[in-house]
């Protein structure tokens, strides 16, 4: 961790670009949220429980969407922001744990620690920027406030309900999603500027290109670990080839080539720069192969095979 606190809540524009260690580490908790989520989601075995798992993986990609934009915005060196980080990490192991008690009809923990995470962090946010008097902070922290409360009401109806609780849920998560497109419109303080949403600097495509990293080791992980705990035979073996290749190639497209035209692009569409980094993550895990291991690939999944995106 740093010793910063005193400073200004605010990134400076000027100010250092680099992604610190503490978002690596969060990194590495949401790589492994996302893990769980995906092996949740290959042994589901209907479709209605598969959309109930991507409602789910939709909500702890939203975390770390909301929270990569966050350390964008707000100086990841200050203490609120590393505190804000660490409730996120709690959040997301949090969502992450409960998903199969989620699936069993137990919703309340994955409800608490997906709304907590986001009440925290705006609280945070409001009451360190009003001590320091930063009032278009302030306002653009109390816009992202008032509609995370306004979600999280549902968020809880919806875990604390039987029969209509995924309802309830697409409804919330339709409020996240639909209020970050408008740009948070709240009575009294409006919309958020556009001109706070044109701060892209090194530090978001970093931030993206080291989640991929993580992100890609754990796509190989999994099948070699898988194939150490049986016998090396050939189609074991070539499976975990596959992988390998795979893994290269998603580092050619998504980690190399796009982060050198991340900026250009969001140069080229002002006021959209956290848009396009969204919807390149979003695209880049739809990319990516079932994470079942090896050993019970079937050759309509092989790994080798076409894939939505891919």
């Amino acid at each position: 961790m740093t010793t910063g606190g005193t400073g200004a809540l605010v990134r400076r524009l000027d100010g250092s670009t680099r992604a610190t260690l503490l978002e690596l580490l969060f990194d590495v908790v949401f790589v492994a949220a996302l893990a769980q989520t995906s092996k949740l989601l290959a042994d589901q075995e209907s479709w209605a429980r598969s959309a109930a798992v991507l409602l789910m993986l939709t909500a702890i990609w939203w975390t770390w969407s909301v929270t990569t934009t966050t350390t964008e915005f707000y100086d990841p060196q200050q203490r609120p922001i590393q505190a804000i980080l660490m409730a996120a990490m709690v959040g997301s192991v949090g969502m992450a744990a409960s998903l199969p008690m989620v699936t069993r009809g137990q919703a309340t923990a994955f409800a608490l620690a997906y709304v907590g995470t986001h009440v925290v962090r705006g609280i945070v946010l409001v009451s360190t920027l009003y001590r320091q008097q930063h009032h278009a902070a302030m306002a653009r922290a109390t816009r992202f406030l008032f509609w995370f409360l306004v979600s999280g009401v549902l968020w809880i109806i919806g875990a604390l309900a039987d029969t209509a609780r995924w309802w309830i849920w697409i409804i919330a998560i339709v409020i996240d999603l639909l209020s970050a497109a408008a740009r948070y419109p709240t009575p009294r303080l409006g919309r958020v500027p556009l001109d706070q949403y044109d701060r892209t600097t090194a530090h978001l495509g970093e931030r993206y290109q080291q989640f991929v990293i993580l992100a890609l080791g754990d796509i190989i992980l999994v099948p070699t670990l898988e194939v150490s705990r049986s016998e090396f035979d050939r189609l074991r073996v070539t499976a975990l080839l596959c992988a390998f290749a795979i893994m290269l190639l998603l580092w050619q497209i998504y980690v190399y080539r796009a982060g050198e035209l991340l900026e250009t692009a969001a140069a080229s569409v002002p006021g959209r720069s956290t848009r396009i980094a969204r919807t390149a993550i979003w695209c880049c895990w739809s990319a990516w192969p079932s994470r079942r291991p090896p050993s019970t690939w079937s050759w309509s999944d092989r790994p080798d095979r076409p894939r939505c995106g891919g």
